[in-house]
């Protein structure tokens, strides 16, 4: 708790990953993101306004405005009250928290969906997610449904725990450490970037029972499926000669709570990156595959995660960075961040099924999730599954549709039913 609370909990430090996102946020890479959920009726602002606001107490790291302090940010508890506003035709955009009455996260409406969109200096995927579930189970509570949680989801009646609130990476961090892994400029894919800020989204709905039939018959999981099919339509859509000699290096966030039993709802995820080099020719979807399969499994290993993680605390935690001002970290960080993003082409990220209580199952329909796509790449993908429902969803930068066409082919010719949704960003900029 030490690590957490600055001043009878009305000051947060941030997490170890979280200190980097103030410093990286421009207004071409905001670091938001968002998850949806679609209910089976249309949604009642004012209820949802009132759910929002009465989770407050529940989840007192996230209900916080930006602080800028000399060595490091850090967050102070925010006593205005949080705002909900009519869905946008922009998503993931950066928040401007002057017009935000200083939150982090914006909950959106749009007839049968909320939004929620959140900086990830905040949390990452799986904390935004349960705060999500909560405030909508809450919603339905307000509605007068009878809902239960099982267990399933944090409700109002429990006080927030010093394990929901820790930082991870510092509980876990050892001193043992591994070496900064060789920087390899990625190829980039390519496009028409759209005129004005935005995001193109093209959502593909399939049922999870087919697509887990699919990567079981390819001996695989979802999430090293669904990297290899990205990889394999990014290089039938790009251009050879470069391929040759740039690797395709797809960006894999990986949750951490389960390998080290962590209930923590900050950030604690590490990324890895798979990669694959075309060598003059454009190799199949199958020997894509097999050598994503390969690179997850060495990746995933349990002692080469708390060698990625001790080497993450680490330049944190040397004396030299805590003494430094934040001005020179500020500078010193985005250089680094520039460099480092150069190694990458793509990010996908998969937060898995989200199982909820049966008496909430029937009130709704399915999530979505999408995030935003940093100033160098044009392309990331974000999957999550719900109710039988799996959601593959692009978002992108540029007019081009190609890579998105050819990724949802394969999946029909596998024999795959796929409902395309989009907000055709092409057509109204």
């Amino acid at each position: 708790m030490d690590d957490i609370f600055m001043d009878e909990s009305k000051w947060y430090t941030l997490d170890n990953t979280a200190k980097l996102y103030p410093i990286i946020t421009s207004a071409k890479s905001s670091y938001v993101f968002r998850i949806a959920v679609k209910l089976k009726q249309d949604v009642i602002p004012s209820v949802l306004q009132q759910a929002v606001t009465d989770c407050k107490s529940r989840f007192p790291t996230f209900y916080v405005k930006l602080r800028k302090g000399l060595f490091w940010y850090y967050y102070e508890a925010n006593e205005k009250t949080p705002m909900i506003k009519p869905e946008s035709s922009y998503i993931c955009q950066a928040i401007d928290s002057h017009n935000n009455n200083g939150y982090l996260f914006t909950f959106f409406h749009y007839q049968n969906r909320i939004s929620l969109e959140i900086f990830h200096g905040i949390c990452d995927g799986r904390g935004a997610l349960e705060f999500l579930k909560t405030v909508v189970y809450h919603y339905f509570e307000l509605l007068g449904f009878q809902v239960e949680s099982e267990n399933l989801v944090l409700t109002l009646d429990q006080e927030p725990t010093s394990v929901e609130i820790e930082d991870s990476y510092l509980k876990n961090f050892s001193l043992t450490g591994r070496k900064l892994d060789k920087m390899v400029r990625a190829y980039h894919t390519s496009g028409t970037r759209f005129p004005q800020e935005g995001l193109g989204v093209i959502n593909g709905k399939v049922r999870t029972e087919q697509l887990r039939k699919l990567v079981k018959e390819n001996k695989a999981t979802i999430s090293q499926y669904m990297v290899a099919l990205l990889t394999h339509s990014i290089i039938q859509t790009g251009d050879i000669k470069r391929l040759c000699n740039m690797p395709v290096n797809i960006c894999v966030p990986i949750d951490m709570r389960g390998y080290y039993h962590s209930k923590t709802l900050r950030n604690f995820f590490l990324f890895f990156r798979t990669s694959i080099l075309c060598k003059e020719y454009k190799p199949s979807f199958e020997e894509i595959l097999t050598k994503i399969k390969n690179q997850f499994s060495s990746e995933l290993d349990r002692e080469r995660l708390q060698k990625n993680l001790n080497l993450n605390v680490s330049l944190g935690k040397s004396t030299a960075t805590k003494c430094c001002p934040l001005i020179i970290k500020w500078a010193l960080i985005r250089l680094g961040h520039i460099i480092g993003s150069g190694i990458m082409t793509s990010t996908m990220s998969n937060l898995g099924n989200v199982v909820l209580p049966s008496s909430m199952n029937g009130l709704l329909e399915n999530f979505e999730m999408n995030f935003d796509v940093a100033d160098q790449y044009t392309h990331n993908l974000g999957i999550i599954s719900c109710n039988g429902i799996t959601t593959i969803g692009f978002t992108r930068c540029v007019y081009e549709t190609e890579l998105e066409k050819t990724f949802f082919s394969y999946l029909t010719d596998q024999g795959l039913e796929v409902e395309i949704q989009s907000n055709f960003w092409e057509g109204v900029v």
